[in-house]
């Protein structure tokens, strides 16, 4: 097989002819013109397409050989669900789609979030791939139209929408619905109005394709619908297929006793950042115990690499990370997993557009039932509730620590003192409120006199200058938090400018297992 061309596996003419014999007339109908879409977007990829950078396109080991099966096979399929990363050549894949469909004489109906990305995607992906074609421009030029919206190309139109409008939903007869972006589509019931436009067509082809966002998103959702398939490599040891998930052959996730995730390290134990090698993908093989007996690599250049279907359904669903693809490092995902680690944020993007997995924090989000495991009734120890605080209401004689956690419009502050002496990770709170930067530093120093405070750590920023002269002035020890997403697991100590360094991600999963196993006394 050419690395340049793409053509139809055997085996599947061979089942999908036996599938054809047993359809009826309206589904052979439907199926003869899958077939000559099929025809055409190999003859549009092989010969005619160019991508963004005006190269025509390659499906070689070297590019993309993750995403020929689509244009293999995509087109036979009545409904696809593409649950994808960035950089994996989708854009591509749906120009060149769409653009056959439309050439053998179908209507598509294309959705996109918002009229204003609408009009960006027509202008600067459709229309500039369209120019960097010639075969593609000789099609368009007796187009009746070629606006932002309304496409005419050989036999068929295609209509670009907006689903932020319902209005945007009447008036056209569709055979193929693409909805893209899905997951950023605000109304997702507009979704349903877009499948509504093909009522009276025999075809009904359905592409959905976007990153996903949570568990319970439109493409996630969609995604459990369908046959479930995702990319397997071979590994160069054991020669077993295996899915290349993150925390199984890059990251190990580091636990303490009770579970609680306290840092991680890479399975590739060999591999530095002064390593000029990429990061090798280990195999996940294991024993009956769960434990590893595999120290062999994945191979993800390997023409050995297949999609696997997962699960069964006659809908057809690709998983399609980032790493599936031979242009992006596992060292660059690596930083931005690092990245991640430092900001919620930067993880939820990571996840979303790069594993091309769901994300959810919930798994460290502090529940009622975590609460309720730190709380002690102590009818001595009262606290006095208030709108933005609450406190003890009695004079603490034990020495203190207090947290300020500090953004632009609020500071968050927690004060405890160690319980019971010589248990260093047993603690009670005593003060817990919110205060506002406009009232200046002289709260800080009145906690610190009356909760006999002796050491304070306060965020480095964005309020600097402000921390800068709390530490200045206290009467107290205090250390600025500066956050580095490729810091240890333990703090690092400057005492030259009285900054310690903090691993942010590391550090909140120690933070919630303090929580979770009872180690802070609330009331």
């Amino acid at each position: 097989m050419s690395n340049l061309e793409l053509e139809l596996n055997s085996e599947f003419v061979s089942n999908f002819e036996e599938m054809v014999s047993q359809m009826g007339k309206k589904q052979k109908i439907s199926m003869i013109k899958k077939l000559e879409i099929r025809d055409k977007m190999i003859e549009f990829a092989n010969n005619h397409h160019h991508s963004a950078n005006g190269e025509p396109l390659r499906f070689d080991n070297d590019s993309f050989p993750h995403i020929r099966e689509l244009y293999e096979e995509g087109a036979l399929h009545q409904h696809i669900t593409l649950m994808a990363g960035t950089q994996i050549g989708k854009t591509d894949w749906l120009i060149v789609y769409i653009l056959a469909a439309t050439y053998c004489g179908l209507n598509v109906f294309y959705v996109l979030p918002k009229d204003d990305m609408r009009d960006t995607y027509v202008t600067e992906k459709v229309l500039m791939r369209i120019k960097l074609s010639p075969f593609y421009q000789e099609v368009l030029k007796d187009s009746a139209s070629k606006s932002k919206d309304l496409i005419n190309f050989g036999k068929g139109t295609i209509k670009f929408v907006g689903a932020n409008s319902s209005a945007n939903f009447a008036s056209f007869s569709a055979d193929i619905v693409v909805v893209d972006e899905t997951d950023e589509i605000a109304i997702p019931k507009h979704i349903g109005l877009s499948i509504g436009r093909m009522t009276q067509s025999i075809h009904k082809f359905v592409r959905y394709v976007s990153n996903p966002t949570g568990i319970n998103g439109f493409i996630a959702k969609e995604y459990e619908k369908t046959n479930k398939k995702v990319r397997m490599f071979p590994c160069d040891k054991c020669g077993q297929l295996s899915e290349l998930d993150w925390y199984e052959s890059m990251v190990k996730l580091l636990k303490d006793s009770d579970g609680n995730t306290v840092g991680h390290v890479l399975r590739d134990r060999e591999w530095t950042s002064l390593s000029i090698s990429d990061i090798n993908i280990k195999c996940p093989c294991k024993n009956d115990k769960g434990e590893n007996i595999c120290d062999g690599n994945l191979c993800r250049f390997s023409e050995e690499a297949d999609w696997v279907a997962t699960a069964k359904s006659t809908k057809i669903g690709y998983k399609m990370p980032t790493f599936v693809s031979p242009n992006v490092s596992m060292r660059e995902l690596y930083d931005k997993y690092l990245d991640g680690l430092e900001s919620p944020s930067a993880m939820e993007s990571f996840y979303t557009t790069c594993l091309a997995a769901p994300y959810s924090s919930s798994g460290n989000k502090v529940s009622e039932d975590v609460l309720e495991r730190c709380t002690e009734y102590d009818p001595e120890f009262s606290f006095i509730l208030k709108e933005d605080q609450a406190y003890a209401d009695e004079y603490i004689d034990k020495p203190c620590v207090m947290g300020v956690d500090t953004a632009d419009d609020h500071w968050d502050i927690t004060i405890s003192h160690q319980e019971r002496k010589g248990d260093p990770n047993l603690h009670r709170l005593v003060f817990v409120g919110k205060m506002s930067p406009r009232d200046g530093l002289y709260f800080l120093h009145e906690l610190v006199d009356r909760y006999n405070v002796i050491c304070t750590v306060i965020d480095h920023g964005p309020q600097t200058l402000q921390a800068r002269a709390f530490q200045n002035e206290a009467k107290c020890t205090v250390w600025r938090c500066v956050f580095n997403s490729k810091a240890g697991s333990s703090a690092q100590y400057k005492h030259a400018d009285g900054t310690i360094i903090i691993n942010r991600r590391e550090m909140l999963d120690k933070s919630y297992a303090v929580l979770k196993t009872g180690r802070l006394i609330i009331p």
